[in-house]
């Protein structure tokens, strides 16, 4: 048995999680750094369906639990700032754009608004992609499986992956094959969740497991700075761009919110208790200032001691 990435045998046995009526194992790679799940095998539908999250099996505490994507939701910040804010610096406005596993299309919507004309859009969630081509008719959408979009014979200047490289049952084969869907020049954009920050490590710490939905089958792989280096090492891909959310841009990000959307935010307190909790309006606003205040010292330690926020974005292209 080797590694999915550097093809070392050099494995440790980290966990084993049955989910999804199969048994996984994850594993280290002593050598590249990469963890990776086994068997490398997702049900077929896992993600045509919009509720995929909702399947797992709690294996860590026995039940399932239904608020744990809406509180990722609330929580995770827009990783994608960045990423616009580099094509915009560096892509012409009339070069083709892919976004993979591109959701509700924020991120297209933005690239639009700013003057891009040439966009696309993939996801596997059929509904989604039918209201997004209602909603934003200038960008073209297609609903396909990544393996099979990837037969198409079109390329593109920029790709675009966030948070899509985790859930691939093959990412190193997969990024060698959007690397051919690349126009001369091009780039791919990829962005994962790093292992390897503060607040996914004190989880771990403190309940002494992953959270539920970094299991497979939602995710196969787990990077850190390490990992994600060694992967486009072993793709002999030039690194043209690296960087790290901020722990202080993803707390801001619930911070910086304004008080309708903090509103709807704290709503998921109802939901998981019960709905035991009678929050006025009132006293949501009261809630959403409290949770202000006591957010900027907790950000200002943050940058402080180096603390690095959930995701870590990379710019690449295969050499010459």
């Amino acid at each position: 048995m080797n590694c999915i990435i550097c093809n070392n045998r050099r494995l440790i046995l980290r966990q084993k999680v049955p989910a999804c009526e199969i048994d996984y194992r994850i594993y280290h790679c002593a050598n590249c750094g990469v963890e990776f799940a086994l068997p490398r095998r997702v049900p077929r539908n896992f993600y045509a369906n919009r509720d995929h999250l909702y399947y797992l099996k709690a294996f860590v505490d026995g039940h399932q639990r239904p608020h744990v994507k809406r509180l990722q939701r609330y929580l995770i910040p827009d990783r994608t700032r960045s990423c616009r804010h580099w094509i915009r610096n560096h892509v012409a406005p009339d070069q083709p754009i892919l976004d993979i596993g591109c959701g509700t299309a924020d991120f297209l919507r933005d690239l639009q608004m700013g003057g891009f004309r040439n966009l696309h859009g993939l996801d596997a969630a059929g509904d989604v992609i039918a209201r997004n081509r209602d909603a934003l008719p200038g960008i073209a959408f297609y609903h396909e499986l990544l393996e099979e979009f990837l037969n198409i014979p079109q390329k593109f200047s920029v790709i675009t992956m966030f948070e899509v490289l985790e859930h691939l049952t093959a990412p190193a084969a997969t990024l060698q094959k959007l690397a051919e869907r690349l126009n001369p020049g091009g780039c791919l954009v990829l962005s994962v969740p790093d292992r390897d920050n503060v607040l996914a490590k004190g989880l771990q710490r403190l309940l002494g497991h992953r959270e539920l939905t970094e299991y497979p089958p939602h995710h196969l792989t787990w990077w850190n700075e390490e990992a994600f280096g060694n992967l486009f090492v072993e793709l002999d891909f030039e690194v043209l761009e690296f960087w790290k959310i901020p722990f202080d841009a993803m707390v801001l990000s619930l911070a910086a919110a304004p008080n309708a959307s903090i509103r709807g935010r704290l709503a998921w307190i109802q939901d998981i208790s019960g709905r035991l909790l009678d929050i006025s309006p009132d006293g949501f606003l009261w809630m959403a200032g409290m949770i202000k205040s006591g957010l900027w010292p907790l950000t200002a330690l943050g940058r402080l001691l180096g603390w690095s926020g959930m995701s870590m974005i990379a710019v690449v292209r295969p050499k010459p």
